[in-house]
């Protein structure tokens, strides 16, 4: 039989989340817009930034710093600009990368690793849509704004994925 423990909300880590990240996480609505919107989220389901937003605000901090989604995420940012009450999912997962860091938990040089790596992929993708013009990257997002179909809060997976598959090819 499995053992469930109940985890307990703690507000006062909840508080210092927000006041280092400036992220209001009460704010949500739990529309899924960044969902919507998360390129990982949309062509691998492993990356949901309101499951981050929601373990902001009920305080789970030590549960957030061991979620491996953190590392997921290509902060391209577009959650924080689609959410429509301005939560920042994407600084609360870069708070979460650095807490691990300030907690030593993951060694700086490692970080800085990641994300000498990461700005290589930015610059390899910027050259790319320099020369081809028309990618914009590995989402759907543009070019189903570029057709003019509207945004439905997180519940148009199926169409995205074929967007990006129809740009693969």
């Amino acid at each position: 039989m499995l053992d469930i423990t109940p985890l307990k909300p703690n507000f006062d880590l909840r508080k210092v989340i927000e006041k280092e990240t400036l992220a209001d996480s009460y704010m949500c609505w739990t529309c899924s817009s960044c969902d919507g919107e998360c390129p990982i989220n949309i062509t691998t389901n492993k990356l949901r930034p309101q499951k981050i937003v929601h373990m902001a605000y009920v305080g789970l901090l030590e549960e957030l710093l061991t979620l491996p989604e953190i590392w997921y995420c290509l902060t391209c940012r577009k959650c924080n600009r689609t959410c429509p009450n301005k939560v920042k999912p994407a600084d609360l997962i870069a708070f979460a990368r650095k807490e691990l860091a300030r907690r030593k938990t993951i060694p700086y040089d490692t970080i800085q690793k990641y994300q000498e790596y990461f700005s290589r992929l930015q610059r390899i993708r910027f050259l790319a849509s320099s020369l081809g013009g028309k990618h914009q990257g590995p989402t759907a997002g543009g070019l189903a704004s570029r057709r003019g179909s509207n945004r439905v809060f997180g519940r148009d997976r199926v169409r995205r994925t074929r967007c990006v598959q129809l740009r693969l090819r």
